[in-house]
């Protein structure tokens, strides 16, 4: 009896398939992996002997020869070449294959590298010792990024300071990832550091706008580019200056105020911008003075109490070189305004602005001042034998008369009151019978001059005597007169 011969029946082929494609999923993928790794693994220890290398370039081409330039080697078409700035080449000597990417060794050692061969990505950073491998390109990597975990120092350089602002300098030192941020706080309270700088710099933060003689409590903290914050930060406190007030000295002439007047008045104004930055100087006066410069006139508004005499000055415009009364003006400095010939008193203050803050002013009252001497007017003049009598007016309204100088001839004669204003200038023990000259003038007591009263007197001649003769008349009886 003959075998039969059976084959596989279609659904067993096809169970046979589904078999084998189960185990070659399973299988194949862990063959695949192992393989990868096994590529990555050589790919990585290549990546070390690379860095091993540039390590040794370090030592001997660098470190040995004092160069502190640092090097950055493009790894292409099988070779790792750095330029200078001369423009001279160094070469890695790498005998296996160099993948494409670039090495930077900076002159204290650190290496930083990124190679790429397509498929595998090594990386190390400056500040780490790891090198790392992945799957892919290294394109997105910056392995110049310095991993910094230390935070930024700030120490205090100096502070300057005026009347409407300080400036703190301080030095920051941040050898990492570098300063990305500085902020600068300042407040009235340690506690409530309410307002902050925008422009803050990494060498200085100032602080503007503020008032005179006022303390102030600030901070300043660094944030470097790996978002540390210095620790600790930098606060202390700082008063603004002072706006000194200005002096005035008052030169009387004459020195003592003589019922109540002076001749000349001039005040002496002097200012102090110490601690003051651009400063601007003012005065005020009630009175119509004398300067020996050009200023501005200035408008007047209201102080801060709502005062306008003398209130605030405003805007300036007007050159001038003489002063009225009631008015402000912008002058250069120190100055000296002169009075007189003004019979009122008066006032002068003087003032220092910063261009946001008024300092205290200063202030002085003025005296009256007089020019005008004494007026002498001629009444009458008389004459005797030995006396000439000259009466005359005199009349000062302001500091009043001081003295007179009465002349005839050569000799002075001596003034009286008569009653009133009426004065009488008498010379006796004339014996020159010839015309005298007179002149009268006298002084205010601040020194002005009067007029002069001038003109022409004569003694009285002595009348000669005469002889009356009588004689008696025995014809008549009679005494009778004899001329003769």
């Amino acid at each position: 009896m003959k075998r039969k011969n059976k084959g596989f029946t279609l659904v067993e082929v096809l169970g046979i398939i589904i078999v084998i494609a189960i185990i070659a999923t399973i299988i194949v993928p862990g063959i695949l992996n192992v393989t990868l790794r096994s590529r990555q693994r050589i790919f990585a220890t290549n990546s070390y002997n690379i860095y091993d290398i540039g390590k040794t370039y370090y030592t001997t081409d660098m470190l040995s020869k004092n160069d502190t330039e640092k090097k950055e080697f493009i790894c292409q078409n099988g070779e790792c070449v750095a330029t200078d700035k001369n423009g001279q080449k160094s070469k890695l000597e790498i005998d296996s294959n160099v993948p494409d990417g670039k090495i930077t060794i900076d002159p204290d050692g650190n290496i930083s590298m990124q190679l790429s061969d397509g498929n595998f990505c090594s990386y190390k950073y400056a500040s780490f010792n790891e090198i790392y491998t992945k799957e892919g390109s290294c394109e997105e990597l910056d392995v110049d990024i310095v991993h910094d975990t230390t935070s930024p120092k700030i120490t205090l350089d100096h502070v300057t300071k005026s009347s409407n602002h300080f400036i703190v300098n301080y030095d920051i030192v941040e050898n990492e990832s570098g300063v990305n941020d500085v902020i600068c706080r300042y407040g009235e309270s340690a506690n409530n550091l309410d307002k902050t700088i925008a422009d803050a710099s990494i060498t200085s933060c100032a602080m503007r706008n503020l008032p005179n003689s006022k303390k102030f409590y600030y901070e300043v903290c660094v944030i470097d580019k790996a978002l540390n914050k210095s620790i600790p930060c930098l606060t202390g406190e700082v008063e603004t200056s002072d706006i000194e007030k200005p002096t005035i000295v008052l030169h009387n002439d004459p020195s003592k105020i003589q019922n109540g007047y002076l001749k000349v008045q001039e005040a002496e104004i002097k200012y102090d911008p110490t601690g003051v930055d651009n400063p601007e100087y003012y005065i005020y006066t009630s009175k119509a003075g004398i300067i020996n410069e050009n200023v501005l006139e200035c408008s007047t508004v209201a102080d801060s109490l709502g005062n306008k005499e003398p209130g605030k000055p405003g805007e300036c415009s007007k050159s001038v070189s003489s002063l009225e009364g009631h008015k402000w003006y912008k002058v250069n400095g120190n100055i000296k305004v002169k009075y007189t010939g003004n019979s009122d008193t008066g006032y002068i203050y003087a003032i220092l602005y910063d261009g946001l803050n008024f300092g205290d002013s200063a202030s002085a009252d003025l005296t009256k001042t007089e020019t005008n001497g004494p007026v002498l007017a001629f009444v009458s003049s008389q004459s005797t034998t030995d006396s000439i009598t000259v009466e005359f007016t005199a009349y000062d309204s302001e500091s009043g008369i001081n003295n007179f100088v009465c002349k005839i001839g050569d000799k002075t004669g001596v003034v009286t009151l008569k009653q009133g204003t009426t004065y009488v200038c008498s010379l006796t023990g004339i014996t020159d019978q010839n015309k005298q000259q007179f002149s009268i003038k006298a002084n205010d007591n601040v020194g002005n001059p009067s007029n002069v009263i001038t003109g022409n007197g004569t003694a009285k001649a002595v009348s000669k005597p005469t002889i009356a003769w009588q004689g008696y008349n025995k014809a008549n009886g009679k005494t009778n007169d004899i001329n003769g």
